[in-house]
């Protein structure tokens, strides 16, 4: 590129970024998650979009599939802006399955537009690749103003990328949607896929094992180190970055064979190396102009591939060091009697056993101060004393260990062979994972009151059970309601302060029809109770009040989970958490064993969980079909449905708000 189109390209002034509310689609993945740290370092508010959770369960979090539009566009609302990274990205997947991926890569990438279109996003950035160059006319070097030839694509992955990228200019011709493409060089870095060659050659290298080659290894590729990637998504957000295309390729061609050489020169050995045949519709490579990204958003890579391949083999885990057995030697003219028995060195037990008991009760106040303490710093000073619990408490098992290894004397030829001594790390191991394990199952079981008291059934005395239901459509309230009528029942629905602010009609309809309506908090998701002082629950109980003028006593935890940071903002909102003894799967496809089950399992005085997903008429009729076989069963046991209001003697509205 001249000096003139690079003056063309260029802004007239740099403008300020402003901190806005950015999406991720594909967060929890490789890219995702570099793209995802740089965006929160930037200063931008970020919500994760995938269907796996991210490693940070710090993170904001909606799980979506990116082919489902009303789910993408619950979870954009609000947004400014949307990264769309989530695609089939392996090209022997792509291969293997080519309806697949043309659905996922661009029928998805259809349905984030969509999205974005419905919440009037600001702006909208497709992750495309290179391997679009593969069907490029003409002599390179290839910018962004190159022109395509469908038919020499060769590979789906390559027409997938071309077509997402075609429909993402379309929403933009048609709708007005501004968008940003960048076309990535190969990225490699710390938590790379284990299917990306880097990492299949070097995972065969640390095994010696041979690494085959596809080809004769002279293809190339320039490969862009990872964070040197993310850090251009932060720059495609500048108003200079709407409505244009980016290549974002590394500038150090590396071919196969270099690669090869590299990883050797990294662990400082010869590797051995076949080569098989070629695979189909492989990206030979071809050479590529970052110009356009260098002058209008300032960006280049910063990476060297040496200094980035040896970040990456840095991170890898290492395989923990074999530990050479102890043997203690004499000098050679001091000679070990035959007769010296083993010696067992052992601790200070009653040391060993005070670290134990102030450990452990100093967690167990920790818990009792979590639940005890007012909103503000209070709850933080709890925290810190649990985390010197929990210290203490590891101290104690290391220390306890020391038990268990004997210390001999140096082995003598006749000896029997010592008794084999169980490994600190070992046992410290057993001891975390045995309460790791007691935490998880008292944080997720229904009924278990550890973490705090949650009711999951009323006085077995009382004839009567309680239904709670989660529905959020107007089809499955409807049905729900004639069955409800039908049988001359009540229930408590349950929802989330985010669904009830985008509306409050199948709410206050319910309401009308002598139903009571619980809250789930704001968000309403699996990773919401990690928030130390739960803010989700008050957030919720104001809009509540604004919406529908009540604030619901009853709380229902997403699947059940709580913890003592639950249980202490349930307490501060006076209200009650509620949970469940019998649950019944989707009513809309259950079968009649599974309603017997049900009502076999319900006993006086119990609370069955229905969870209906019901968005059409066919599901509605089979959801109320269902319920009043339910119904039905539990009164010929003499057990009619109330609400929780009802079943537990409390008022059904009596939180703070």
């Amino acid at each position: 590129m001249s000096r003139a189109q690079r003056a063309a390209f260029a802004p007239p002034g740099r403008l300020k970024l402003h901190v806005v509310k950015v999406a991720v689609t594909g967060g929890a993945g490789f890219i995702g998650a570099h793209v995802v740290s740089a965006l929160q370092r930037a200063g931008h508010e970020v919500v994760v979009l995938d269907v796996r959770p991210p490693a940070d369960p710090g993170l904001a979090y909606e799980q979506v599939d990116i082919r489902d539009v009303d789910g993408l566009t619950r979870a954009t609302a609000g947004c400014d802006a949307v990264f769309h990274l989530a695609a089939v990205a392996d090209v022997d997947q792509a291969a293997k399955d080519p309806v697949g991926t043309v659905e996922k890569n661009v029928a998805g990438t259809a349905a984030v537009w969509e999205a974005c279109r419905r919440n009037e996003v600001k702006r909208a950035i497709l992750a495309s690749t290179v391997w679009v160059y593969t069907a490029a006319t003409g002599p390179g070097p290839f910018d962004e103003t190159a022109v395509f030839d469908a038919s020499k694509a060769a590979h789906l992955y390559t027409s997938s990328k071309i077509a997402a990228e075609m429909v993402v200019h379309d929403y933009h011709a048609l709708y007005g949607q501004d968008f940003t493409i960048l076309r990535y060089g190969i990225p490699f870095g710390p938590g790379m896929r284990p299917a990306l060659v880097i990492s299949k050659f070097v995972d065969m290298a640390e095994a010696n094992t041979p690494i085959t080659v596809h080809g004769d290894g002279s293809q190339y590729r320039n490969y862009v180190y990872v964070e040197d990637l993310a850090r251009a998504h932060v720059l495609a957000l500048e108003p200079a970055g709407a409505n244009e295309v980016f290549n974002l390729e590394g500038e150090e061609q590396v071919s196969v064979r270099g690669l090869v050489e590299a990883i050797s020169a990294v662990l400082g050995r010869p590797l051995d190396v076949t080569f098989g045949d070629a695979r189909p519709g492989d990206y030979a490579g071809a050479e590529i102009s970052n110009a356009k990204a260098a002058a209008v958003l300032g960006w280049r890579p910063e990476t060297t591939f040496e200094e980035g391949l040896r970040r990456y083999m840095a991170s890898r885990p290492q395989p923990d060091e074999a530990e050479a057995p102890a043997v203690a030697t004499a000098p050679a003219a001091a000679a070990v009697p035959a007769d010296v028995p083993e010696r067992v060195h052992v601790p200070m037990r009653g040391r060993v056993s005070v670290q134990a008991v102030v450990g452990l009760a100093v967690a167990a106040v920790a818990g009792w101060l979590l639940y005890q303490a007012p909103a503000g710093g209070a709850t933080w000073a709890a925290l810190l004393v649990l985390a010197a619990g929990a210290a203490v408490v590891f101290t104690a098992a290391r220390a306890a260990a020391a038990i268990f290894r004997p210390r001999t004397t140096g082995a003598v030829a006749g000896d029997a062979p010592a008794r084999r001594a169980v490994r600190p790390r070992v046992l410290v191991g057993t001891v975390a994972a045995t309460s790791l394990v007691t935490v998880w199952v008292g944080a997720t079981s229904a009924s278990a009151s550890w973490f705090g008291p949650v009711t999951s059934h009323a006085a077995r005395a009382t004839p009567a059970v309680a239904l709670t239901v989660d529905v959020s459509s107007d089809v499955g309230a409807a049905a729900i309601g004639r069955a409800l009528a039908n049988a001359g029942a009540t229930a408590t629905f349950f929802t989330s302060g985010r669904a009830l602010s985008s509306s409050a009609a199948v709410e206050r309809k319910l309401m009308a029809q002598g139903h009571l309506i619980g809250s789930r908090s704001q968000r309403a998701t699996s990773t919401e109770f990690f928030d130390p002082r739960f803010h989700g629950l008050r957030q919720a109980q104001q809009v509540f009040h604004d919406q529908l003028g009540v604030c619901p006593t009853f709380f229902e935890p997403v699947a059940g989970r709580h913890t003592p940071l639950v249980a202490r903002a349930v307490r501060h909102q006076g209200m009650t958490a509620v949970t469940w003894d019998v649950v019944m799967a989707d009513p809309a496809t259950a079968g009649a064993a599974n309603i017997r089950r049900v009502v076999g399992a319900a006993r006086a005085g119990s609370i069955i969980h229905l969870n209906f997903d019901v968005d059409d008429a066919a599901g509605a009729s089979r959801a109320q079909a269902s319920l009043s076989q339910l119904l039905a069963g539990l009164n010929g046991k003499g057990l009619h449905a109330v609400r929780l209001d009802q079943l537990l003697n409390r008022p059904g509205y009596a939180g703070h708000c």
